[in-house]
């Protein structure tokens, strides 16, 4: 089976052999959106947080359109919200290019 690179490398893998947090994410949607849910956090453990904040985003977005009388209370809001999600990705980075066990397997 030949393999086609339509899809351009990561330039920050190319430039410094590291994963960053994105590294994988392309396979993983494909692998996620064919079923492949185990191959998908294989490759990139992230989406599925990734995958939460954009799926509660949506219904707080649908609930507020639908509900105008309704308490306008969003977690995402919340100065702390950001902050957290900040050491999560960094801490992912530092962790998936640890080159030993059990870090090594966060690396795509």
């Amino acid at each position: 089976m030949s393999q086609i690179d339509f899809f351009p490398k990561c330039p920050f893998h190319s430039l410094t052999s590291l994963h960053c947090p994105g590294c994988g994410s392309q396979r993983a949607i494909h692998d996620y959106l064919n079923g492949n849910v185990v191959n998908g956090l294989k490759h990139n453990l992230l989406i599925p947080v990734v995958a939460f904040v954009l799926l509660y985003h949506l219904y707080v977005s649908l609930f507020k359109l639908i509900n105008k009388k309704a308490p306008q209370r969003n977690l995402l809001d919340h100065p702390k919200f950001s902050l957290i999600i900040l050491i999560i990705v960094l801490s992912f980075w530092v962790f998936r290019n640890i080159p030993v066990a059990p870090f090594h397997y966060l690396a795509p």
